[in-house]
């Protein structure tokens, strides 16, 4: 008797090539497909891809992509941002922010870099973040902080804060691990 041969169907469900294990490295994306809806607080998710619901605080991540069936409330911090679906919150975004044609934002955002396509909406506070000065750059003579850098500071404060009664675990090879500290 011979054993059956696994045949792949499909590739872009888990178990299939697109899902296979990440390496030390590597991305760790979150999809959260139509019809799904979850809640509650991400972390170390480095790419969020949204069609389904998302209530949440997104912390430590560097991409986020709400497809034109998605919908994200709450207050992220991200590097680049494409908005195709409906964004409710608070919006920073240190890289790059897209909001497509049928991309909806209402709320606060900050952004260092924007793209509107034609048909997007804004319902809510826009404001472009201050220019990152490199080394050459003269000081500032006045000490008023942008909205949106103490909105970005108070963010890393309140992450590393809650992070404070934990201790990392670096193992060569292996993502970073958490532990709570012994009291």
């Amino acid at each position: 008797m011979t054993s059956p041969t696994k045949r792949l169907i499909r590739n872009d469900i888990p178990g299939g090539e697109k899902f296979q294990k990440t390496k030390a490295g590597q991305a760790s994306t979150l999809y959260v497909g139509p019809n799904i809806s979850m809640s509650g607080e991400i972390h170390q998710c480095q790419h969020l891809v949204v069609e389904g619901t998302v209530e949440a605080e997104l912390h430590g991540s560097t991409k986020l992509e709400v497809l034109e069936s998605g919908t994200f409330r709450g207050n992220i911090v991200v590097t680049d941002a494409l908005i195709d679906g409906h964004f409710d919150g608070e919006l920073t975004v240190t890289g790059r922010l897209t909001i497509g044609r049928s991309g909806v934002i209402a709320g606060k955002v900050f952004y260092n870099s924007m793209h509107v396509e034609p048909g997007a909406s804004i319902e809510g506070s826009v404001s472009k973040m201050p220019d990152i000065p490199t080394q050459h750059s003269e000081p500032e003579q006045n000490n008023e902080q942008h909205p949106a850098a103490a909105v970005a500071e108070q963010h890393a404060m309140q992450y590393s804060e809650m992070m404070e009664p934990f201790i990392e675990d670096e193992d060569e090879g292996t993502p970073t691990a958490y532990h709570r500290k012994a009291v």
